[in-house]
């Protein structure tokens, strides 16, 4: 049994279908970080986003999360190079750095 932490919407491929981030702990408080595939249930009339198999699945531990913040940064250094990141999001990111350092 999971218990959904934080649920991050990445992509939306349609209205019923997207991509998103699962952050979520199992009955013995182990932290589990999931990538992929969700779909929204409305069997019930609520309308519910419900993950498929779709995707990967990692245990959240400190050496997980520093190598994912690395992996991140060298995309976003990347995508910087590549001219994909517009104006207003490097000075988020400049905000973002100030207030932490």
């Amino acid at each position: 049994m999971f218990t959904e932490l934080a649920v991050i919407p990445i992509y939306s491929k349609t209205d019923t279908e997207r991509v998103e981030l699962r952050i979520s702990r199992d009955v013995y408080f182990r932290y589990y970080l999931r990538f992929g595939k969700a779909y929204l249930d409305n069997f019930d009339g609520e309308g519910v986003w419900r993950p498929t198999t779709e995707g990967a699945t990692l245990p959240l531990t400190i050496d997980t999360a520093q190598k994912l913040m690395l992996a991140l940064c060298s995309l976003l250094d990347f995508a910087e190079a590549k001219g994909l990141i517009d104006a207003g999001f490097k000075q988020t990111i400049r905000n973002w750095q100030v207030s932490n350092s």
